[in-house]
């Protein structure tokens, strides 16, 4: 009788050696593949569930080091991104030379694709969702941005934030209350105003469990050994719940998106153009793209890939924008008098806007220079990501950069970085680059924050730098401040339990805020005009 048992457990010894012995190789070849590039990571060649005797690893520390030690020498370094894979990080005498060539050979799509792990379940390649973006930045288009956002950013506050009947405050966890909120306002930005109420509020809900279901699917397969990795997409219960939420959200939006797009390829198209859609912007961009679907089969693909586009403009609405905002109110409850100084620029610029006529508010952010330059700081200090400007190689033979001593070669398949965190931590780019002052960008002989929110430099590189510099900033910015502000004068905070926020959790080349963290809440005195 003990004889299958045995049987069945030496089996199992087999496969899990197996298992291991691959995970390691495919280690080993990966970094082998590098050549005398240095590696910055935990320095074994196992995936992190196999990592038994693993040593702390202070990934920022580390990635500061290399920065001072191989990128101001003019020295690439490697480091690991989401998926586990290897990114090679460029000096910035490469960076030029670099974003100089164009999209077709170092794609940012097709890297997002890969360490997102997003080519699974959605098509994000396609470059009509770029040109979507820079299509509704013109001043026409941004101007129904501001005036939707203005309305949103109230609309969708108390739902998350005012405290439950019969309360004076509640308890909140920062995150994800903020990240809530945000998502409202990505699905009002994207549907439009003209949108039936309840679509918006399924949409939203099921965006938020999608995007959070995006992230923990990615973070357990970078965890796994490769050859697991198939059959964590496969049969994990995280795959499964993302894979559910994904077919429940287009069986809700494909409809929506055909009626829409049966309007726009109409003889009149009467496609609503008087507000601001997101999803209407990218249609019309698509359309003007590509033949016009004839069939119903052609129609439902045209509409289910709008579907997949649709759904990563929220996911870039909502979350990095989320967890902006969540920093920003991390460091108003950590320095009350910053919060007050901004509290009483926004009330002013409140009544600046009433007495020339806006009543919602669509001019705001043009008189905030101080919390311009307060946000500019926090995307300098706590941007989301540890490095920008991603970019995959595409062709065959691969790319060469001749800027570098000497030379490198990039094959095809080969993902490159720049750092960004420790750009912004540089003491040659900035005085005291630790301390957090509010009024860096600010120029109190001209009321103006200088530089704007959204210019870049090789020294702000929240958005990347040059030609591949990220086009919806300007969205993603006033979003965030629109959005702070309006928590700002609707509502007072206060941590909760000691923690104060200032501990990143790091997943790879990304830092979040910690999710642990809680507030309280009350509701100001004649809301939204205190």
């Amino acid at each position: 009788m003990a004889y299958p048992i045995f049987l069945a457990l030496g089996g199992a010894l087999a496969l899990f050696l197996l298992v291991v012995v691959s995970d390691y190789i495919d280690g080993w070849r990966r970094r082998r593949a590098l050549g005398h590039i240095p590696i910055v990571d935990e320095g074994s060649n196992l995936s992190p569930a196999l990592r038994w005797r693993s040593c702390p690893f202070d990934a920022e520390a580390a990635f500061s080091h290399a920065y001072n030690v191989h990128s101001k020498q003019g020295r690439p370094f490697a480091a690991r991104v989401q998926d586990g894979r290897y990114a090679i990080a460029l000096p910035p005498s490469a960076l030029k030379e670099a974003r100089a060539i164009g999209h077709e050979q170092l794609s940012f799509l097709d890297a997002l694709s890969l360490f997102a792990d997003l080519y699974l379940y959605m098509d994000v390649t396609s470059r009509v969702q770029i040109e979507t973006v820079h299509a509704v930045n013109r001043e026409a288009s941004l101007t129904q941005f501001y005036q939707l956002l203005a309305v949103e950013s109230t609309k969708h506050l108390a739902p998350v934030f005012d405290p439950p009947k019969g309360h004076d405050s509640t308890e909140l966890a920062v995150l994800e209350s903020v990240t809530a909120a945000s998502s409202a306002i990505a699905t009002s930005l994207l549907l439009g105003p003209g949108c039936p109420a309840d679509l918006l509020v399924e949409v939203t809900a099921g965006a938020i469990i999608y995007n959070v279901s995006m992230l923990q699917l990615r973070l357990l397969r970078a965890q796994s050994p490769r050859p697991v990795k198939p059959l964590v997409w496969y049969f994990s219960r995280t795959a499964r719940r993302l894979r559910l939420v994904l077919a429940g959200l287009k069986a809700r939006l494909i409809p929506e998106i055909k009626q829409r797009l049966a309007i726009a390829m109409s003889a009149d198209n009467n496609l609503d153009s008087s507000s601001f859609s997101l999803l209407n912007a990218l249609i019309l961009t698509t359309l003007a793209k590509q033949a016009h679907p004839t069939t119903p089969a052609e129609h439902h693909r045209v509409a289910d890939l709008l579907c997949q586009q649709s759904l990563l403009y929220h996911f870039e609405l909502a979350r990095p924008t989320g967890t902006i905002v969540t920093h920003m109110l991390y460091q108003a409850m950590r320095s009350p008098e910053q919060a007050d100084m901004l509290h009483a620029e926004v009330k002013a610029a409140l009544k600046h806007c009433e007495d020339a006529g806006d009543t919602i508010h669509r001019h705001l952010l043009q008189h905030t220079p101080k919390l311009e330059s307060f946000t500019r700081e926090i995307f300098r200090m706590y941007d989301v990501s540890v490095f920008a400007g991603f970019r995959l190689t595409l062709t065959p033979q691969g790319i060469t950069l001749t800027s570098l001593s000497p030379p490198l070669h990039l094959p095809q398949g080969t993902m490159i970085m720049t750092p960004s965190r420790a750009a912004h931590y540089d003491a040659a780019h900035y005085a005291n680059p630790d301390t957090f002052d509010p009024l860096r960008f600010y120029d109190t002989a001209t009321n103006t924050c200088a530089p704007r929110i959204t210019t870049t430099s090789p020294a702000f590189l929240a958005f990347s730098h040059g030609k591949g510099s990220c086009p919806g900033r300007f969205m993603a910015t006033a979003i965030t401040r629109m959005l702070f502000a309006r928590l700002l004068m609707a509502y007072r905070f206060e941590f909760v339990g000691g923690n104060t926020g200032e501990t990143l959790v790091m997943d790879g080349a990304a830092a979040f805020p910690d999710p642990r963290v809680r507030m309280r809440v009350w509701v100001r005195e004649g809301k939204g005009e205190a």
